[in-house]
This record gives structure tokens, sequence and C-alpha cells, in this order.
């Protein structure tokens, strides 16, 4: 499989959101400022109103209260901010943590679910009738398992941690709710606001000036708001286009290590199954009971000087180096039956090695002595039919051998294939998904 070529993902330029929000700041004081101003003059109209004093004075306490409570508010924003970035950090802590034993760690929400696992595990062991791949990869998720299992359990404090410092955060918004709402200051403020328009279109001579300010303040108020709207937007857009480029990068880095997987199995695949066809071809080309045919001819030979042995024991399999696939109509090896030819026993002097003493012990002969002819002859006799018998028991045991190895190549085969088209399934998911975002 060709490694697809990296597309080089672009970081977010932080330094350009901060000048768009320079500009935004510096628009958004000098607004502040031409309302601080507006409303100065406000004030000094109101003030030549002997009549409005008491009113603006009660106006003036509100809008202190208002700013108190802005403070007051403002004070809890930051700690429900820094509460915010302690939770970001110790998540971020337990992902880690919990990362750095298996990726499979975050995918358990408790011990419970580890166990429960573990227990599936442990029953299919204790079942039995797997395959030796399938018991050391479940021996091998076991391990894996009990690592999670010690990990999750290391990070309950961190957890309980998070627990806590979200449990601050509910009260602090219910303090902003409860304890720290401005509506009834603000509603307050529009009542007296109110009163002193009333007054000021009655009494004050200056309405028609004091109205304009009011309108002018309102603008200023109202462009004031459109830049706080500009800046909550340039910043809610860098965060999103860095969550997509951190997203595209997680995506891209899991994709490489997909494909990795990939060209490592491909190697280990080609390694196993370079060695099944080489025991293929070993067992074609190593006849069953080899040894005790060559002691058998040894001991024929020492009873009967005569009798000429083979040199070599060939195998009786044709063209042994070529590897036979599993197909439907798969054909069997060739066996290569050579009948040995029928000696004559004429025997003299014999000299039997422990060899020979020993394969006639095996089979249950007596060791004749050198001058019994007629017993040398009869044991003579009965080794050549046990020869032969090992004979048509080594050929039937060397088929043998070789189907084994040939059905251990074949289940090999397909383990290696649905283990590829795994990997390429999941590198497929993984390049949709980058697609999208």
């Amino acid at each position: 499989m060709s490694t697809k070529q990296s597309t080089f993902i672009k970081r977010p330029d932080e330094s350009v959101r901060d000048k768009k929000l320079q500009v935004l700041n510096t628009q958004l004081k000098k607004l502040s400022t031409e309302i601080t101003s507006v409303s100065n003059e406000i004030d000094s109209l109101l003030g030549k109103n002997d009549s409005n004093n008491s009113k603006n004075d009660e106006l003036k306490t509100i809008i202190k209260e208002q700013n108190d409570l802005k403070i007051k508010r403002n004070a809890v924003f930051d700690q429900l901010k820094q509460i915010d970035s302690k939770i970001k950090a110790t998540n971020k802590n337990i992902d880690l943590t919990l990362s750095s034993v298996s990726s499979k760690a975050k995918d358990f929400k408790s011990i419970g679910e580890v166990d429960k696992e573990i227990t599936h595990i442990e029953n299919k062991l204790e079942k039995g009738g797997l395959s030796l791949v399938d018991e050391k990869r479940f021996i091998k998720q076991q391990s894996e398992l009990n690592k999670i299992k010690k990990v999750i359990i290391s990070v309950q404090p961190l957890k309980s941690e998070v627990f806590d410092l979200k449990q601050q955060q509910i009260s602090l918004k219910n303090t902003l709710n409860k304890d720290l709402d401005n509506k009834h200051l603000q509603k307050q403020f529009e009542g007296v606001q109110a009163e002193l328009n009333e007054q000021r279109s009655l009494k004050n001579k200056n309405q028609q000036a004091v109205n304009q300010l009011f309108n002018k303040r309102t603008a200023l108020r109202a462009k004031r708001d459109e830049v706080y709207n500009k800046i909550t937007e340039t910043r809610n857009q860098f965060d999103n286009e860095f969550k997509a480029y951190k997203m595209k990068r997680e995506l891209q880095k899991k994709q490489k290590e997909n494909e990795y997987k990939f060209e490592k199995l491909y190697a280990q695949k080609e390694s196993d199954l370079t060695k099944l066809k080489e025991d293929i071809i070993i067992a074609q080309n190593t006849p069953a009971l080899i040894d005790d045919l060559n002691n058998i001819e040894l001991c024929l030979s020492e009873l009967n000087p005569a009798y000429a042995k083979p040199s070599k024991v060939e195998p009786a399999f044709a063209e042994p180096k070529k590897i036979v696939s599993r197909r439907k109509n798969r054909a069997s090896p060739v066996v290569k039956v050579e009948k040995t030819e029928e000696v004559v026993f004429s025997a003299g002097e014999i000299s039997l090695s422990v060899i020979s003493i020993a394969v006639l012990g095996q089979h249950g002969l007596p060791v004749p002595e050198s001058n019994d002819k007629e017993l040398i002859s009869e044991v003579f006799g009965k080794l050549a039919t046990i020869r032969d018998e090992t004979k048509t028991k080594s050929e039937a045991m060397t088929i043998e051998n070789i189907q084994k190895a040939q059905d251990r190549l074949n289940q090999v085969e397909e383990l290696y294939v649905k283990r590829e088209q795994e990997l390429k399934d999941s590198i497929a998911a993984l390049t949709i998904n980058e697609e999208k975002a």
C-alpha cells in the first residue's frame, strides 16, 4: 500500500486576530470616551435645573451601584474563567495519563466497564478451543485492560477534583443569577431616567439639546455594542478555526499512525508467510520416519551382507519446491512409491551394531546368533515386512505433514486479509472525517 502524501495544514494566524482586536479595541476606547463626554454634557445640562437634582443624585447612586455590581460580576466571571482553565488542564492531564497506557483507555467510563471486559476475556480463555494466535491476542488484551484499570484508578482523585471545580462553577453561576443580578437596578435606572425625561420635557429649556445628547449617546452605545459583537465574533471565528485546525492535525496524525501500522503489518505478513512457505518445502523434502527407515535398512544389511541398502532415502513427492495454495480444486501431492527389489537371503557370519540390536528390540524381534541361519532368515523377512509398512506409514505421515503446513499457511493468510481490511476501513473512515473537517 502506498502512503498518502500528507497535506500541509496551516495554523490559524494569531497575529491577524490580534491586529483585528487591536483595531476594534481602539474603536471601543474611542466610543467609550465619546459616551463619557456626552454623559458629562447631559449631567451638566441636568444640573442647571435644581428640581432635577434629587433625581440626578438617585440616578448617580443607581449608576454607582451598577458599576459596583459590574465589578463584582466581572470578579465572578474571572473566577469562572480560572476554574474553567483548571478543569481543562486537569482533564488534559487525565487524557494524557490515560493515553500513555492505551488509546482505548478513554473509551471506558468506569472501572466496572474495564472489569466487565476483563471477565469477558477470562471466560473466553477458560472455555479454551482458541487458536494460538487468538489465545495470545486475548492474553495481550487482558494485560492491556489490567493496565488501563490501574491508570483509571490513579486518575480518580483528578476526576474528583474536576467534580469539585464544576460544583464551584454551579455555585458561582447561581451567585450571578441571584445575588448579582442587575435587572432590578436596570429597572430602577430606567424608571428614574423616565421621570427625569418627563421633568425635562416640562421644565428644562434645554430639553431639545438634552434629547439630542441622549440620542447621540444611544447611537454611540449602539455602535459600541456593534464593536463588542465584532470582538466576540472575531474571537469566536479564531477559536472555531483553531478547533478545526487541531481536529485536522489529530486526524492526520491518526491517519499516519494507521498507515504505519499497515506497513508494519505488511512486513510482518511477508515474514510470517515466507516462514510458513518454507515449512511446506521442508515438509515436502523431509519424509516422515526417515531415521527409523535408515536404521531398519542398516539392520537388514547387517543381517544379510548380500542385501544392498539404499544409499539415500529420496522424498517421494513431485516438484517439492512448489507451494500449493488453497483452492476449491486443490491438487494433493503426488506420491512416488519405489518398490524394493526382493533379495534372496544368503548370510554368512553376521555382526550386529548397537543400532541394529536396538531396532530388533524395538520391534520385538530376537537377536540371532551368527550360526543360526534359519533364525537370521526369519528375522530378516519380518524386518523387511516392517520396513515396507514403515515406508507406507512414512508416505502417509509426510502427506499429512504437508497438508498441516499448508493449512497453517492458509489460516495465517486469511488472518492477515482480515487485519489488512480492518486497517483499510479505519484509514478510509479517517479520510472521510478529514475531508469533512
